[in-house]
């Protein structure tokens, strides 16, 4: 019960429609989940980020500095600039034309050291679930691999990705993830996502995922529930 709280607050939230109007509806899985996620997806700065400011010529000016959940930073002789959303070449640009004004030719490198919400969460049947890093390229087959899955429990052909779609809107997709013979094909992973390896193989999702939630939720909580199942195919 306790591997299943973190997906109990992945559906604590308002979706777009209503559990019976949207329990039988399918949708092919998009190409996208083929691709790589980095470096296609251009970072923007988000609260929580480091970032590594480093002034070429004045290294006494050189920062390490957390965003704040306002999306500001505070810098030597500038306090409080509004960051997110930005790239780190933006915000270069922005802090050369800000510095210049005081020094002569400021060569400054923005960098992202840690990004706070570039993560997956694993859990199941895996030996090392948890919250994982997602810096670079990885796929289902890979997380797996690092997170230690009870061979013996798994039902790897019926693992489950809770992908986020929108603020609203969280679908959920059955791999296969045993990826025998090349048969099926391995799934990017994309900050935010959740992959669960169950105990038993699961033919009708919806029920699936109506019985968990359920079960973790108590009746008397305020949650509207209207969940898509999107199958992954092998096409």
């Amino acid at each position: 019960m306790k591997r299943m709280f973190f997906i109990a607050i992945i559906f604590s939230v308002f979706f777009s429609a209503c559990a019976e109007n949207s329990s039988n509806m399918y949708f092919s899985v998009s190409p996208d989940f083929f691709k790589p996620y980095f470096p296609e997806n251009e970072m923007h700065i988000e609260a929580g980020d480091i970032l590594t400011i480093r002034f070429y010529y004045h290294p006494e000016l050189n920062s390490k500095v957390v965003v704040r959940p306002d999306g500001r930073i505070s810098l030597t002789f500038f306090q409080g600039l509004y960051v997110m959303g930005l790239t780190p070449e933006e915000l270069q640009k922005k802090l050369v034309a800000l510095y210049k004004k005081d020094f002569v030719d400021p060569a400054i490198n923005v960098d992202i050291e840690r990004r706070l919400n570039d993560n997956v969460f694993v859990t199941g049947e895996v030996l090392l679930g948890g919250m994982k890093a997602l810096n670079v390229n990885k796929t289902i087959g890979q997380i797996l691999s690092e997170s230690g899955v009870i061979f013996a429990n798994a039902a790897l052909d019926s693992t489950i990705l809770i992908r986020k779609r929108s603020p609203e809107e969280y679908r959920v997709y059955k791999i296969d993830a045993r990826l025998e013979n090349g048969k099926e094909r391995d799934v990017y992973l994309i900050p935010g996502d959740t992959v669960f390896v169950p105990k038993n193989t699961i033919t009708l999702l919806g029920d699936f995922v109506q019985k968990y939630i359920r079960n973790i939720i108590p009746m008397n909580t305020s949650v509207g529930l209207g969940f898509t199942y999107e199958l992954h195919n092998d096409n």
